[in-house]
């Protein structure tokens, strides 16, 4: 049976990832946070403390951990984990992007974002690129935050979210 690592695995999406993978592959949570449950794995992705550990004996890592607000950490930490990843010899890696990251530049993230899939495209480690839409918990999430101002123009920018499963 495969082994696969999951970054982001408390996440909207490592969530609805990690009973979809049940019965599978042998699945493994990386968590910053110790955690005693017996597929987590605890690393960082930041300074890349715990990674040799948690990527050990790894064939595919989903890497879907991301920091919408930080988007310069989001591209370092997909760095980190691709360095680990190749020292490991893991044998395929899956990054998760958005789709049209590429072509709407406006936003940190989404550049960020289209950086990374560079960065993983170049990383030495068979990968394949995934590009979903927003989800619909980021959609609502983004709504939220106009309830902070009295009035806020919102930009012509299409939305077409999916449901995170």
């Amino acid at each position: 049976m495969k082994t696969i690592l999951v970054t982001g695995g408390s996440g909207v999406l490592g969530r609805a990832l990690l009973p979809a993978l049940e019965g599978r592959a042998d699945v493994r949570v990386l968590s910053r946070h110790a955690d005693s449950r017996p597929t987590f794995r605890q690393g960082d992705l930041q300074t890349g403390t715990g990674l040799a550990d948690a990527l050990r004996g790894v064939d595919t890592v989903i890497h879907a951990a991301s920091q919408p607000s930080r988007p310069q950490a989001d591209l370092e930490m997909t760095g980190v984990l691709l360095a680990a990843a190749r020292e490991a010899g893991v044998r395929h890696v899956v990054y998760v992007s958005i789709v049209g990251c590429d072509r709407v530049q406006a936003f940190p993230y989404y550049r960020a974002k289209t950086h990374s899939e560079a960065l993983v495209a170049a990383g030495g480690v068979p990968f394949t690129v995934v590009r979903a839409t927003q989800f619909h918990e980021f959609v609502a999430f983004m709504l939220s935050r106009l309830t902070r101002v009295p009035l806020l123009p919102l930009p012509g920018l299409p939305l077409q979210p999916v449901d995170v499963h």
